[in-house]
């Protein structure tokens, strides 16, 4: 297993997301999204639009690591993300 720092995030608003690029324009407004810890749903109610959530101390940067694993015969995949909220 290789574990990988993919690099950080900052955080101004005390929020963190996490969506598929392809998903930003169904979100909902900004006020909307800084509303505490949420799973986002879909138009028709179903989840995985996103997650949201308020990491370790809200705003400030925050460290995103990648655990990789070998899946034959494609190679090295990411399996877990992992972002350091609180050291």
């Amino acid at each position: 297993m290789k574990r990988e720092l993919l690099g950080v995030v900052g955080v101004d608003s005390g929020q963190l997301l996490v969506v598929d690029p392809s998903y930003i324009p169904l979100l909902p407004n900004y006020d909307a999204l800084c509303k505490g810890p949420e799973q986002l749903k879909f138009a028709l109610g179903h989840d995985g639009l996103g997650v949201k959530f308020s990491p370790g101390f809200g705003d400030g940067t925050y460290e995103v690591w990648a655990e990789y694993e070998n899946y034959p015969p494609s190679g090295c995949r990411i399996k877990k993300v992992e972002i350091i909220c609180i050291e």
